[in-house]
Order: structure tokens, then sequence, then C-alpha cells
């Protein structure tokens, strides 16, 4: 393929390592552009950016206009801008795929989809719509359109797999690529070389870190809770920094009861994130029961790559919980067992062998597995093979 051929990328929301990730794949998929919501700060070769509205997560509400804005906004560029030689549409907003696929109908543009979040599964499992909502069962209906339509389906997890493979007539083009972190900028940090712990924890603690989208469905009460039903001398502390539609809970838990150990911040400049992800000693990854095969978070990558061990408030047999389980880089409570996170968190600083193995762990599987040339090559060999095929 020409390395002037243009290829169009659709995602509101995204990390910077995603636009590195697109300068890899445009060295042999040609020139890419980006649709996006995001800011750009840095500028990569290969990849020329164009911004739509960004994606607001404060409120539910805000949430829905951020993506409403930003099919209004994609949509005509598309369906009538200059036609791309593909497209890959990922799930913010969660429209895109169908975007795609009208797209590859009316204009014959093959394209493929990164499907990180499935809907309506996540409407469902929040309580937002049932089953059989004619909304839910249309949608449904329009993604199996959209993935029987595309030259490759890739998602997260064998978990994710199973779920999107019952939208689709035939999983003969599913494909499973886990999510990945810089581990070139994204290393461990020793306290004294941290400024960010520095100001924020104490080197004679162990210190749980929270960092990203505190959802209302993520169970992080239950990690305030035990917070607060640990004896006070016991050298632990906790960071939860970011926001979401979880976050007023948390405050008003708070205000009504402060917990000295627990400081709630808001999100982190991504210049900053590099020092405050290091902060944790542990970081916590929270999922609940009912939606946690439709996902696996991406913030589970970069506390890898940082070398903190995983604290995963999820299902044992979630694609998280066995990745934990398997690979021993760290603990799995099940959601809502506030004991067992109880139990946890009380063990870690009698143990400090054991957490430096689960941190040693978690380092070596993020370079084996999660780094972005490793991540790169197979996206490489599913969407040149594909598009190539």
């Amino acid at each position: 393929m020409s390395a002037e051929t243009s290829w169009t990328v659709l995602n509101q929301s995204h990390s910077p390592s995603f636009v590195r990730m697109l300068g890899r794949l445009s060295t042999h998929l040609g020139s890419c552009r980006l649709l996006t919501g995001m800011e750009q700060d840095t500028t990569v070769d290969g990849v020329r950016t164009a911004r739509g509205p960004g994606y607001t997560r404060t409120s539910l509400s805000r949430r829905l206009l951020s993506w409403c804005a930003f099919m209004l906004w994609v949509s005509p560029r598309v369906l009538f801008g200059a036609k791309p030689t593909q497209i890959l549409a990922l799930t913010n907003p969660p429209m895109l795929p169908q975007l795609a696929w009208l797209t590859w109908k009316l204009r014959g543009v093959p394209y493929s989809l990164i499907i990180w979040d499935l809907y309506p599964d996540h409407v469902v499992t929040q309580g937002w719509m049932s089953a059989s909502h004619p909304v839910v069962r249309t949608w449904r209906v329009l993604n199996r359109w959209a993935f029987d339509g595309a030259q490759a389906v890739i998602t997260l997890g064998p978990s994710m797999a199973n779920a999107v493979a019952q939208q689709m007539s035939s999983p003969e083009r599913l494909h499973v690529v886990p999510n990945w972190a810089d581990v070139s900028e994204l290393v461990p940090l020793d306290y004294d070389e941290n400024a960010f712990a520095q100001a924020h924890a104490h080197a004679d603690r162990v210190t749980v870190l929270y960092s990203g989208n505190m959802g209302a469905s993520h169970g992080l009460e239950g990690l305030v809770e035990a917070m607060s039903a640990l004896p006070e001398e016991l050298p632990v502390e906790a960071l939860l920094i970011g926001d979401g539609l979880g976050r007023q809970t948390i405050e008003e838990r708070l205000e009504a009861r402060p917990i000295p150990r627990l400081k709630l911040m808001d999100y982190q400049p991504w210049e900053v994130i590099p020092r405050s992800l290091a902060t944790g000693d542990v970081a916590v990854v929270a999922q609940a029961a009912d939606s946690a095969h439709l996902s696996v978070p991406s913030k589970t990558y970069s506390a890898l790559a940082v070398g903190s061990a995983i604290l995963a408030i999820t299902p044992r047999d979630s694609d998280l919980g066995r990745l934990v389980i398997e690979e021993g880089v760290g603990w799995v409570c099940e959601p809502g067992d506030t004991a067992a996170l109880v139990g946890v968190l009380r063990s870690i600083p009698e143990d400090r062998d054991g957490l430096s193995r689960a941190q040693t762990a978690a380092r070596a599987l993020a370079e084996r597995r999660f780094s972005e040339d490793a991540v790169a090559a197979e996206f490489q060999r599913i969407l040149f093979h594909e598009v190539t095929s």
C-alpha cells in the first residue's frame, strides 16, 4: 500500500499513546487522518488530526450530549468528505461502528472496528434499559450489521470476544488484541525521584492509588469503606484521582465522615500522569460484577507499566481477574466484598516481599505483552492482512 494512502480513524477520546500507535501503523497502512475530540499536544509523523467536540463524562446527560455533538460533527466529514481507503472506528461514541457501516454501504469504504466498550450491553447492565427494550433490540440489530460488515473486529479479551461474538453471524474476523502502555514513558519511580509522590504521599506508607474515571458502578465506595475500617496505625494511605458519575457519592461520604489517610484529587495533566501513576505501590482497578465481561479498563496496562501491584475489584473469572491471578501481579476481590478488601489492605504492609514480587511481575508483564511494540505488531498483522487480502 502506498505511503501516501490516507485512512481515517474515528475516536472521540483517547490518550497520547493512541496517537503514537497510529503513527506506527501508518508506516504500513499509509498516512492517517484522526477525527477526534481531543486536543493534541504532540505531533506524530503520519497522523493528521481534525478536532471536533470533546468528550464529557461528569454526568450522564453531559456524556450523551457530548456523544451527540461529536456524531453531528464527524458524520458529514466521513459521509461527504474526502474518501479514505479504509476506516478504523472505535466505540467512543458507541455509534461510530454504525457510521462506519453506513459509509461502507454508501461509499464502498472498507472498515475495521476496535470494540473497547460494548453497547448496548453496558446500558442494560447499568439498569438504564431492559434487554427487551425496543432501543436495545434495535441497537443489537445495528451492531450485527456493523460487526458482520467489518473487515476485522478487534476487542480486548476472551470474555469480551465471547460477548461480541453473540452479536455477529460468524466470529471468523473477530480478534483479541490487548490494550497497551508506553513502557518507555511509564516507568517505576522511587519516592525520592518522584515529585508528585513527595507532595501527596508518604514514603513510610503503602500508597493505594485509583486514577481515572470514577464510574457510578465501579464500586469505589467499597474501597472508601475499607479504608475507613483500617486501624489508624496501619501504614496504608489512598489517593483517588479523577472524576465521573460516581465521584459525588464519594465526596458526600467524605464530607460526612472524613478519612484522614484518603485524599480525593482532580484529574492530572498528561505531563504529570507518569509521576502520579508511579506514586501507587498498589493500583486499584474496579469493575461492576455484571459488566466485567464487557471491557478491560485501560488503566490496568498503565499501572502494570509503572510497576504497581494490582488490586482488582472484579469477578475472579473476568478477563481482568484471570490476568491478575495467572500472572501473579496482585489480588482480586469480588465486587461488593468490603471485608475482603479490608483483609487485603491489612495484609500488604505485613508482606512487603510479596508486594515487591507482585510489582516486579507487573513491570515484566507490561514489557513482555503490553508494550507498544508488542501490540503494534498484532494490529499490523490483523489490519494490514485484512485490508490487503
